[in-house]
């Protein structure tokens, strides 16, 4: 069977993690399992938005962890610190799924990605925990699609999910000026119902898989 239920979410950005795989995480919570999220980049309101989003998620508070880097700097970070603290979450929290953010054109993103990589990887330390399961969640408005991967990995949702989700995606109201196109009921419904053609759902959220254990 699957074995995913200590589950950890990378999130360059506050609103990432609503866009992208929001219902999905709800559903791991709803069905027991752990998931702690983890949140990169933010000024402290940008923070406030992120707990207030976690809090609709049903996040535990204790599981949110907010690293508050500079927004658009990750890349100037070192990365075998960020690579080290992000091997010391994955052993507390005894963790055996990730969820990565896609490879984009936003360099937040992009390193994001090499953190979250290289953090993954094959350990012969005993004393490392090991994610058996690596996924990639869906950005299609961040990417020119020339990466590598393939988006095959569904997990279904239904119309009443999809308002549930608009909601915890407008409690960013900093970014609702800003980004209007994407903070909004008809740009989440029509990017969760682009998936109909491909896998006989009306409403999903999709992942690509790049490691996936089953016991």
């Amino acid at each position: 069977m699957l074995d995913l239920w200590n589950i950890l979410i990378l999130s360059p950005h506050a609103d990432d993690v609503e866009l992208w795989m929001w219902w999905s995480v709800s559903k791991f919570i709803k069905n027991w399992h752990k998931v702690v999220s983890l949140l990169l980049t933010g000024w402290e309101y940008r923070q406030k938005e992120f707990h207030t989003s976690m809090d609709k998620l049903w996040v535990k508070k204790e599981n949110r962890i907010c690293w508050g880097l500079k927004d658009g700097s990750i890349h100037l970070e070192d990365k075998a610190t960020l690579v080290w603290n992000l091997d010391k979450i994955i052993n507390e929290f005894e963790i055996d799924t990730v969820f990565i953010p896609r490879p984009s054109f936003h360099q937040d993103h992009n390193s994001s990605f090499d953190i979250w990589f290289a953090s993954t990887r094959l350990s012969f330390d005993k004393n490392k925990k090991f994610a058996k399961n690596v996924f990639i969640y869906d950005e299609p408005t961040s990417t020119w699609n020339v990466d590598p991967f393939d988006f095959r990995f569904y997990i279904w949702l239904t119309e009443e999910e999809v308002k549930i989700k608009t909601d915890a995606l407008l409690c960013h109201k900093s970014q609702i000026d800003k980004w209007w196109i994407y903070m909004n009921h008809d740009y989440i419904r029509s990017l969760c119902k682009t998936v109909w053609a491909e896998n006989n759902m009306e409403f999903a959220e999709k992942f690509a898989v790049l490691r996936l254990t089953i016991k």
